[in-house]
């Protein structure tokens, strides 16, 4: 273990989790970088490698425990999902609307 000062106070602390003894230490390097993924300090590649799991398995804990791949505010969902609904909406129109309107 060590703690990093800054100005003379505890910053930080190292700690070396295989020193610990810890019964399940692919477990806690699974639910650390599931946790650091889901406050947005790491990327899902990032998350992966710190569990030491494909990616693709990686990338099934999150959904599994509905934590967002992404941080799209929700305007910006809204206004896609109002340009889908508009493009499906002309697609659908009859074919004599088109026609007159090219």
């Amino acid at each position: 273990m060590a703690i990093v000062p800054s100005r003379d106070r505890p910053q930080s602390m190292l700690v070396n989790l295989e020193g610990l003894g810890l019964p399940n230490l692919s477990d806690v390097g699974v639910v650390l970088a599931a946790s650091l993924l889901k406050s947005g300090t790491i990327s899902s590649r990032t998350a992966a490698r710190m569990a030491d799991k494909p990616l693709a398995e990686m990338l099934m804990i999150p959904s599994n425990l509905s934590i967002p791949l992404t941080s799209i505010p929700k305007k910006s969902i809204d206004d896609l999902q109002a340009k889908i609904t508009a493009t499906v909406a002309l697609m659908l129109e009859p074919a004599s609307w088109h026609q007159t309107r090219c």
